[in-house]
């Protein structure tokens, strides 16, 4: 036996006490019969449910997420780029990797309370960007915990939104061409004397 036809026969009970005798419901009682006889009038008859019950609900995505590994040993952050690519495919999300130019530094350690060099070291940190592309938001934590949970020893992990000034440091400049653009605009100056008569 359902609840729905308990309930209606219990309110078909209540109206017709209340037919007979005005004074056994009190009128909050009433109110809340007459409700609630709305409610179970209009699930049993079907008319009030909304459109696309059934339907499984939209998931929002994320448009486009880089995910930047860093480290300083090269074949461990080439090994877990390629694990991170294979979980993204595995997952189902889609992937486009490139590698940015390492940034070169050196590191000098002094003997102790001295200023002289006992050692010197020329690092260098490397890096490669995944992007992922129309992840969904319930995939994304998963994805997240997986990269933790198997990440290397020394390397960084850092996801965010793609950034224009980043793209800059793709590019390794041209040292050619940087000269002869300052030797334009020494030329250009140098007519420009040449036109007042400086020269």
């Amino acid at each position: 036996m359902t609840y729905s036809f308990v309930f209606s026969c219990l309110l078909q009970v209540f109206s017709i006490l209340q037919k007979t005798s005005r004074h056994t419901v009190c009128p909050k009682c009433s109110k809340f019969l007459q409700r609630c006889n709305y409610r179970v009038t209009s699930l049993s008859s079907g008319k009030w449910e909304p459109d696309g019950l059934n339907q499984p609900p939209e998931i929002p995505e994320y448009d486009e997420l880089n995910i930047q590994i860093k480290g300083y040993d090269f074949p461990v952050l080439e090994s877990y780029t390629t694990y991170v690519k294979k979980l993204a495919n595995t997952l189902g999300i889609e992937t486009n990797s490139y590698p940015v130019p390492g940034k070169a530094s050196k590191v000098e350690l002094f003997y102790p309370e001295s200023e002289k060099v006992e050692h010197t070291y020329n690092l260098t940190k490397y890096e490669r960007v995944i992007q992922i592309e129309n992840v969904p938001s319930t995939l994304l934590p998963i994805f997240i915990d997986a990269m933790k949970l198997n990440a290397a020893p020394g390397i960084e992990v850092t996801i965010k939104k793609p950034d224009l000034v980043e793209e800059d440091d793709l590019y390794i400049p041209d040292e050619e061409m940087l000269a002869m653009r300052a030797r334009v605009v020494e030329l250009e100056e140098r007519r420009q004397d040449l036109k007042k008569g400086k020269i």
